[in-house]
């Protein structure tokens, strides 16, 4: 969760922005209290969660493997649906796509592989595999695990969202105490904004809260708060990534790595609210 000191600092109207190469280490952990607490008040189904803060490469590699055993134990109950693994990553990502743990890096290859090695080839019940990735380069992580050879195999990959781009950072905002696209998925909507705070805010031309506020009726929120830097992507339907109000790349004939994020890319620059790249 925590990444390489240091990090890129800029000023912006919603205060200062630190990419998360140098993600502070209570941000990172406030993201992943808030998806613990959103695990554990559900109710509606059997739900068992595990939150690490700052672990190693082993520890997250032995909660997959007793995640996907669990699963694995009951997937002959009769109301048993096959089951699903919710996995949350946030703080920092390389450039090859692996996520940057306390005392080494994971691949999404070993991510697959684990659950692969763990698990039963899918038939009428899918074990479903669903990743929120709020570091930088995520998209070329999501991009590994929609073409790992594991997916619709040994698990189904769905409802899934990349912080940013293969090539580009993600950001956390100080004000915010959170990376961007996790206080996004955290408010959506205004209920959170102070109403009176609002319009005092606007009384008194305080941009920062204003900028703050309003973030929730932009279709692209976390492009909204990083001033156009970050893009995040959202997994749609186990085979069509949609890069937030820019556009869609639909892998219906198994694409190279090269083909797909040149698509993503390209709906990215060249941007069509009904744009669709079929692969």
């Amino acid at each position: 969760m925590r990444g390489a000191r240091g990090g890129v600092l800029r000023d912006s109207p919603a205060g200062v922005r630190r990419s998360r190469n140098g993600a502070k280490l209570d941000h990172v952990i406030a993201d992943a209290k808030y998806w613990a607490e959103h695990f554990y008040s559900d109710k509606s189904q059997d739900t068992r969660f595990t939150l690490l803060q700052n672990p190693s490469r082993s520890e997250v590699v032995a909660a997959i493997t007793e995640s996907v055993g669990c699963l694995h134990h009951n997937k002959s109950a009769s109301r048993w649906g096959g089951g699903q693994i919710n996995l949350v990553f946030a703080g920092h990502g390389t450039k090859a796509g692996e996520v940057v743990l306390s005392d080494a890096c994971l691949s999404a290859e070993k991510i697959a592989n684990v659950i692969a090695e763990h698990t039963w080839r899918a038939e009428q019940r899918s074990l479903r595999l669903s990743v929120v990735l709020d570091c930088c380069f995520s998209g070329k992580t999501l991009a590994e695990l929609l073409l790992h050879p594991s997916h619709g195999v040994h698990f189904l990959l769905v409802d899934s969202f990349a912080a940013a781009l293969h090539e580009e950072y993600a950001w956390e905002l100080d004000t915010l105490r959170h990376g961007a696209l996790i206080f996004t998925m955290r408010n959506r909507g205004n209920s959170h904004v102070d109403q009176k705070r609002l319009a005092r805010a606007v009384e008194k031309g305080d941009d920062e809260f204003i900028w703050l506020a309003l973030q929730a009726l932009a279709p692209n929120p976390v492009t909204y708060l990083t001033e156009g830097v970050q893009h995040s992507i959202a997994l749609i339907n186990g085979h069509a990534l949609e890069v937030k109000w820019c556009g869609t790349v639909e892998t219906i004939r198994q694409p190279t790595m090269d083909q797909l994020l040149e698509a993503i890319e390209n709906t990215r620059d060249y941007p069509g609210l009904d744009r669709l790249i079929v692969l």
